[in-house]
């Protein structure tokens, strides 16, 4: 495998373990109650992660905007099953970002966490032929 999938393979799963520490308040000397918003961001950001990974070492290109990325998870077959997640994902960040007096609900964090991006990590890894 390319070091620079790797390397984002890497990122991804840190991302990952960040957000559920966000999303749990394990993390040390993060505020309470957990800043449940931030772990849909990084949630989301770790999707972004694993995606590039596949695509950099599929076919050696790095998209460096969300509507081409998400081209790629219509048209690769590999990468369909995580589409319907990946938009999820986003869909929660932007909200938790953009949208006055969104404020995440902990199981819907959770949910997203559990299985949105646990999806998109499983497609991507399997299409890899990596261990989920």
């Amino acid at each position: 495998m390319d070091p620079r999938t790797q390397q984002q393979l890497a990122t991804a799963d840190r991302f990952r373990d960040l957000a559920r520490a966000l999303a749990s308040g394990t993390g040390a000397g993060l505020v309470t109650p957990p800043p449940l918003d931030w772990a849909l961001v990084v949630a989301f950001y770790a999707a972004v992660q694993y995606v590039g990974a596949y695509l950099w070492e599929r076919q050696r290109v790095q998209f460096r905007n969300h509507q081409t990325r998400e081209r790629a998870l219509s048209t690769v077959p590999a990468l369909r099953g995580a589409q319907q997640s990946y938009l999820r994902l986003r869909r929660l960040s932007e909200n938790t970002r953009y949208t006055y007096r969104f404020r995440p609900r902990p199981a819907e964090v959770r949910d997203a966490l559990d299985n949105d991006l646990d999806v998109v990590r499983r497609v991507v890894l399997t299409a890899l032929g990596q261990q989920p």
